[in-house]
């Protein structure tokens, strides 16, 4: 988790971190295996995004075309 969340901030990306781990953060008693992150959808942090999710993706052994990744980065071109 720590590695990912290290990945966005040294890509630059403007995001924020929500869900069990912010509350964990925060004190609250919240067991949590995963990261919620909202990033900003401006085509300039997108297009930082996608190579940081992309290593991510290739780092962890993950299909980035298989169900198990239920994420599904928009090309930047997309993003308003």
């Amino acid at each position: 988790m720590v590695a990912t969340l290290r990945a966005l901030h040294d890509g630059g990306v403007d995001f924020i971190l929500v869900g069990g781990l912010a509350a964990v953060l925060h004190g609250a008693p919240v067991d949590t295996f995963d990261i919620d992150v909202v990033h900003s959808r401006d085509a300039a942090n997108v297009a930082r995004i996608l190579p940081v999710l992309e290593d991510r993706t290739r780092s962890s052994g993950c299909n980035p075309n298989g169900v198990s990744s239920p994420m599904r980065p928009i090309s930047p071109q997309r993003a308003t």
